[in-house]
Parts: structure tokens; sequence; C-alpha cells
């Protein structure tokens, strides 16, 4: 019969060829991986194609980012999805159209409460204070010269004639093929409340036109996407 010493050092022996069939196991798993070849191959195409995939998407969703900035995509997505029904309106001399969603309606201006200069826009039904419109502008930009020059002519002239103006913001963009520069700011009405107004100056033909979009500050970020498809939809007819 075995005494303890002898069971123990079995037990020792056991284990010592275990670990060392285990040792030898992974070297020949790790040799094996190493020389696998084919393996290699089919890894490095699973490698490649997924690469791939991933620039082709991101390709794709820059190329839809770049078309929505000067597009109106029909659709919205804040919070979920939202689809958006447009009208059309077209002016005549000088020839330009744009797109405005239903919620909204035309203003020609009936009764000419906004001046000869006023061309065209639209409104939100039952309120007169929210919408966008397209004037004439006798003042131009020159676009030649740099964003500084151009801001401080813009704001400053703004400021002289506005109560209360304060810039929110002010970029250069394009709008209809032409260059425009945009100026966010507010102000405060004759009726003592403030108004949010982001407008853009632009020129086509050598003539030169101010678009702008505008509404109480405390609502502008409900109309904002509203404004924001104008000034995408914005076309001079060619």
């Amino acid at each position: 019969m075995k005494n303890g010493e002898e069971i123990a050092n079995e037990i020792h022996i056991e284990m010592d060829e275990n670990i060392a069939n285990k040792e030898n196991i992974s070297k020949d798993t790790i040799k094996n991986t190493l020389t696998d070849f084919s393996g290699w191959k089919k890894d490095l195409k699973k490698i490649f194609s997924i690469i791939a995939i991933l620039l082709m998407a991101s390709f794709i969703i820059g190329g839809i980012i770049m078309w929505s900035n000067t597009h109106v995509l029909g659709f919205r997505i804040n919070l979920g999805f939202s689809r958006v029904k447009f009208d059309s309106y077209s002016h005549i001399g000088p020839d330009f159209n744009f797109k405005f969603p239903t919620n909204f309606v035309v203003d020609n201006d009936e009764q000419k409460k906004y001046g000869d200069s006023y061309l065209g826009g639209f409104r939100l039904k039952g309120d007169a204070r929210t919408g966008c419109d397209v004037r004439s502008n006798p003042v131009g930009i020159n676009f030649q010269k740099t964003d500084k020059e151009i801001h401080d002519a813009v704001v400053g002239d703004l400021s002289k004639h506005i109560k209360d103006f304060n810039e929110i913001g002010s970029k250069r963009k394009m709008i209809g093929g032409e260059n425009a520069y945009f100026v966010d700011f507010s102000f405060t009405d004759p009726l003592g409340n403030t108004t949010k107004v982001s407008q853009a100056i632009t020129s086509h033909e050598k003539n030169s036109f101010v678009l702008v979009c505008g509404t109480s500050e405390a609502q502008y970020h409900f109309f904002e996407a509203d404004f924001n498809d104008f000034f995408k939809s914005f076309r001079w007819a060619k």
C-alpha cells in the first residue's frame, strides 16, 4: 500500500506533466497560427473588407451632409423622424424661387406695407411677424474684401440703424450659387419685444439683395429649421 509521500509525489508528477503538455500545446498553437498563411490571408481580407465598408459609409454620409447643406431634404431628424411638406414660391424680375413649409403662407404684401424694396416672402398663418422675405438692397458687399472688413461694414451699418442691436453670429456662405454674408442678431421692436433675425446679404447680376427671416426671440428655436430650409432652397432662375 502506497504511503502519503508516494501519493504526493505521483500527484506532483502528474501536475508537472499536465503543465508541460499545456505549454507544448500553447507553443504548437502559436506556431501553427504564425505559420498558417492561408488563415492570415482570410483575416486580412476580412479586415480590408471592414475598412472598405467603413470608408464607403463615411463617404456616403459625408456626401449626404454636404448635399443637405444646400438642399431641402423633406424630412428632419429631431428626437425622432418627421416628414416636412413644402410649397414653392417663384418671382419674376428678378427671377428667383424658394421653398417653405406648408404651415406658412405666401406674403406678397398686397397692402404695400413693407415698402418698394420688398419682393416676396412667406409668413406664419396667423402671425405676420414670423417668416422670411426677399428684398432689394441699395448697398451691396464687395466680397473681394476680407471677412473682417465685411463684418465690420455690415455690423457697423446694422448697429447704427437698429435699436438695441445685438450680434449673435456672422459668417460668409453661399446662397443660390452666389456669395453671401450671414448675420444673426436680435433687437427691440417698436412694441418693446425682443426679435431674433437671420439675415443674408448677397448679389446677383450686379444687383444686391437681402434675405431676412425672423420671429420673437422666445420662439425662434421652433422655426429655426424652417428658416434654414428657406435659405438652403433659395435659387436664382437660370
